[in-house]
């Protein structure tokens, strides 16, 4: 999952990319295309690998995990 998120950020930098340029709708709707199909690609990958661990959680533990991954990401985006 951590190389989606790396994944995601680059669909998204180049989406951004492509607005501030101003290119034109032929160019960019292939960017948002490609940010659409790895979003999508990774929810459905962290719904089958993410969910089923949570719901075997008491709601404690799960918040405890939510937690630290909202820490391990915030420490991945300082790098």
């Amino acid at each position: 999952l951590q190389s989606d998120h790396e994944e995601l950020t680059d669909a998204i930098d180049a989406v951004e990319a492509g607005v501030m340029a101003r290119l034109g709708t032929e160019a960019i709707v292939p960017l948002i295309q490609r940010f659409h199909t790895v979003l999508v690609e990774h929810l459905d990958r962290e719904e089958d690998l993410v969910v089923p661990v949570l719901l075997e959680l008491t709601p404690q533990q799960a918040a405890a995990v939510v937690d630290a991954a909202a820490v391990s990401e915030v420490n991945f985006a300082l790098r």
